[in-house]
C-alpha cells in the first residue's frame, strides 16, 4: 500500500497497515466499489487505518475517535500520508455532552465506561453531519468496541437521508 502507520506496536499490534487491512476482507471489498471522491465516515477511526485506505479513492474522511491518545496518533498518520480528513476527538453517542472513558494499555481496549472519571466530550453522528451539511455519504464504518447496534440507532436520521 505505500502508507506510513504509527500506532501501538505492543506485540506487534498495529505494526504495519498492511497487517491491520488484511484482516478486514468484507470492508476492503467495499472499499473498492467506493466512488471516487466519495464521503467515507469513520466511527471508531482508531489510528487510521481504515482511513488510509479510503484516502486511496480521494476519499472526502470524516473520522470520529474517543480516545485522546489514539487520536493523536490518527493524526499524525494522516499528515505522515499527506491525507486530508476532518477529525472529531470524541465519542459518539445519542446526543452532544461527556461520558466515562476507560484507556488502556492496549489501544484496542479503550471504551466508553459509565464508572470511569477520565471524560470524553460525546457528539451525536447526527450533530457532526448536519454541522457538515454533507451532499452524500457513500460509506460508513464503525467500530466502537460493542456498541455499534446502539449507534446505529442513535443515528437514524443521518442512516435514513443518506442512506449508505
Amino acid at each position: 500500500m505505500g502508507k506510513l502507520a504509527f500506532g501501538w506496536s505492543e506485540g506487534g499490534y498495529f505494526k504495519d497497515i498492511q497487517n491491520q487491512a488484511s484482516d478486514n476482507g468484507r470492508l476492503i471489498r467495499e472499499i473498492l466499489q467506493f466512488p471516487n471522491g466519495g464521503t467515507f465516515i469513520d466511527v471508531g477511526a482508531n489510528i487510521g487505518a481504515t482511513s488510509l485506505i479510503e484516502a486511496a479513492a480521494n476519499a472526502d474522511i470524516i473520522a470520529i475517535e474517543a480516545s485522546p491518545s489514539i487520536g493523536e496518533l490518527y493524526q499524525k498518520n494522516m499528515i505522515a500520508n499527506n491525507v486530508t480528513a476532518r477529525f472529531f476527538n470524541c465519542a459518539a453517542a445519542a446526543e452532544d455532552g461527556s461520558i466515562g472513558f476507560e484507556h488502556r494499555e492496549f489501544a484496542a481496549g479503550t471504551q466508553v465506561s459509565i464508572d470511569s472519571a477520565n471524560k470524553v466530550h460525546v457528539r451525536s453522528i447526527d450533530s457532526i453531519v448536519d454541522k457538515l451539511a454533507l451532499d452524500a455519504i457513500h460509506l460508513v464504518k464503525i467500530d466502537v468496541e460493542g456498541f455499534e447496534i446502539n449507534l446505529l440507532k442513535v443515528a437514524r436520521r443521518t442512516f435514513e437521508k443518506y442512506s449508505p
